[in-house]
């Protein structure tokens, strides 16, 4: 069964909302921002680090 994973990171005495895919990314303290809205900032996060992905692969194909 695959890892599940992880939308918290403990810094010091603070918890944010976060995530390494495509760097390291922040959505705000624990204590700031709910979890629904975290989720929603992180859903928004991977489209936009796939719509990315699809663009540079695409700037890269000719028709030669």
């Amino acid at each position: 069964m695959p890892r599940q994973p992880q939308l918290r990171k403990t810094v010091g005495d603070s918890v944010y909302w976060f995530t390494k895919a495509d760097g390291e990314t922040y959505f705000g303290r624990v204590d700031e921002v709910s979890h629904r809205d975290a989720k929603k900032l992180f859903a928004d996060h991977l489209v936009k680090v796939r719509t990315d992905e699809v663009d540079r692969k695409r700037t890269g194909l000719s028709v030669g």
